[in-house]
Parts: structure tokens; sequence; C-alpha cells
């Protein structure tokens, strides 16, 4: 069922990504979408320009999904560029121009999804370090493995019970000690949980598309020249998400 209702999602983002360019060149585009205003009021030509407002050049052109990709259309819109910079620009426009599909597929996967800013996504990315790592897991792991061996073997009277309730006494004191910080950041990834899972599918989609365009390529080689792929990675965090989720299932407690 939900694959049949994400499947409609997809096609009716699809229509209105379709239904906005064909707006645009029926000349109905304006009032639609962001008009700039929170990005170029301060601009002092902006309004004498039309770059911002509504029927304006910057609400024309934006199709960004995020506060980053809007205010860097602004930027460009309100400061002069290299005859270089701008030569290479229109040069990926020209590539992207012709593929559709990559465009359609990035719009799908961003439909009304808007990352701000303040954001869940950037709280999160943007936080500072609680102080765990990976020696920090495998230490807990371990320790409940040695809690489940020295319990089994206490009840097979191969330890003595005493000695087996110190040492998880001793586990729960620890545990009392960093609950907090456990929380702090499972609270976090939870609820940037749902952009994350946007942000994998965007980048899955533009390491998987080769480009020509020079600006295109070095934008891509940013993700490519990692050892594992951020889509990758963003992966492997959701499916710990998901672990961690299924610990909480009644049925599996």
């Amino acid at each position: 069922h939900a694959l049949v209702l994400n499947a409609q999602d997809r096609r009716r983002h699809a229509r209105a990504w379709h239904a906005r360019g064909l707006a645009r060149l029926s000349d109905q585009w304006q009032g639609q979408g962001d008009d700039g205003r929170l990005w170029l009021d301060a601009s002092p030509l902006a309004a004498d320009l039309d770059l911002c407002g509504e029927g304006s050049l910057f609400q024309l052109l934006n199709t960004a999904q995020t506060d980053i990709g809007a205010a860097t259309l602004a930027a460009w819109l309100d400061a002069p560029a290299s005859a270089d910079d701008i030569a290479r620009r229109q040069e990926a426009v020209r590539e992207l121009r012709e593929a559709a599909a990559f465009r359609e597929a990035l719009a799908v996967v961003g439909a009304g999804t808007a990352v701000s800013h303040a954001g869940a996504l950037v709280r999160w990315a943007s936080g500072t370090s609680h102080g765990f790592t990976m020696g920090h897991a495998r230490l807990a792991a371990g320790a409940a493995l040695v809690s489940a061996i020295a319990v089994g073997a206490a009840g097979a009277g191969l330890l003595p019970s005493p000695l087996v309730l110190v040492w998880l006494v001793a586990q729960a004191l620890v545990a009392s000690r960093i609950r907090q910080r456990v929380h702090r950041v499972v609270h976090a990834v939870d609820a940037a949980a749902h952009e994350l899972g946007l942000l994998a599918a965007l980048l899955d989609t533009i390491e998987a598309t080769t480009f020509h365009a020079p600006l295109l390529q070095e934008l891509q080689g940013t993700m490519r020249g990692q050892t594992v792929r951020p889509s990758q990675q963003l992966r492997r965090l959701r499916r710990l998400i998901s672990a961690r989720d299924a610990l909480r299932n009644e049925l599996l407690r």
C-alpha cells in the first residue's frame, strides 16, 4: 500500500513540476513560489531592477528547495560575476536544459520539503559533537555481550551471582551518567531522519549522473572524491536509525 501511495505522490509532484514549467513558457508564472524578498529586500537595486517581489526575475528562475539554494541564486542576481564565472554557469545551464529527466528526478525527490537554515537537518549537521566515537559504540556492544554471558553463566552456576550483580550495577551507573548525552544525540537524529532520507535520494541522483560542464563536474567531484559516497554514508545512518527504532517495537522487546 505504501509503495502505491509513494508512486502516486511522485506522479503528482512530477505533474506539478511540469505544470510550473509550462506556466513559465506561457508567461503565467507570476505570483507562484518564493518572490525573493527575504534574500534581496536589503539590496538597493533589487526593487528597481525587479530582482525580487511578485513577478520578479528571482520568482521566475527560482526552483530551490533549500535556503542555501535560494540564497545562492539571490547572490548571483545581486552581485556581479567575472566573465569566466558567467560563461561556466551558462555552460552548466545549457547542459541541464537538455537533462529534463535529471531535473524532474531532483524536483520530485525534493518536492514539498524545503530545508531551511533553521531546519532539523541543518541543526543536526551543524551541531557540536557530544564526544561519542566508534570506540564508545564497540565498548557498549562488548559490555552488553559480557553481561549476557555473565547472566547465563550465573544461571548455570559457573559464576557467583553477587559478582554478576556488581557488574550489572556498575553498567547501570555508567549508563545513567551518559543517558542525557545519548538522549540528545538520538533526539537530534530523530528530528532530522526524514530530511536525511530525502538528502540521500538527492545525492544518489546527482552521484549517478554523468556531467560534461566543468562547473557541474567540480560540484560532483566534491562528492565522488570521498572514500565512501555521501549517499552511502547517509543510508548507513538511516539503517542505524531503523535498527534503533526496531528496538522500540513492543513485539521485539
